[in-house]
């Protein structure tokens, strides 16, 4: 009565590693991509053309000219004029999206 008995199952012992954001899947048509691909295509997907969304950089980078670009007011902040109250300080709120901006 072998064939009750449980056997081990030898493909779960080999774990594949995939580096990480080597593939991104498309929110619009569910499909799994090779991120090159969408990178060689313009953060475009190649089977429905569902744009991805991009930073305010990365779309610079596509509009203008190498070097042509000068930057104005990169330190400018936001401020709190009209005193917002709430659960959390705005100021307190904007320093900490502050910090996930410039930290990723």
């Amino acid at each position: 009565m072998a064939w009750f008995k449980k056997t081990k199952d030898l493909r779960a012992d080999k774990k594949v590693k995939i580096p990480e954001g080597l593939w991104v899947k498309c929110e619009s048509c569910k499909e799994i991509i090779y991120k090159k691909e969408i990178d060689r295509n313009l953060q475009v997907c190649p089977k429905c053309n569902y744009h991805f969304r991009i930073s305010a950089r990365e779309r610079l980078k596509l509009l203008v000219d190498e070097g042509s670009f000068t930057e104005f007011d990169n330190n400018l902040l936001s401020g709190d004029p009209l005193n917002f109250k709430d659960t959390m300080s705005y100021k307190d709120r904007m320093k900490e999206n502050q910090k996930k901006f410039w930290t990723g």
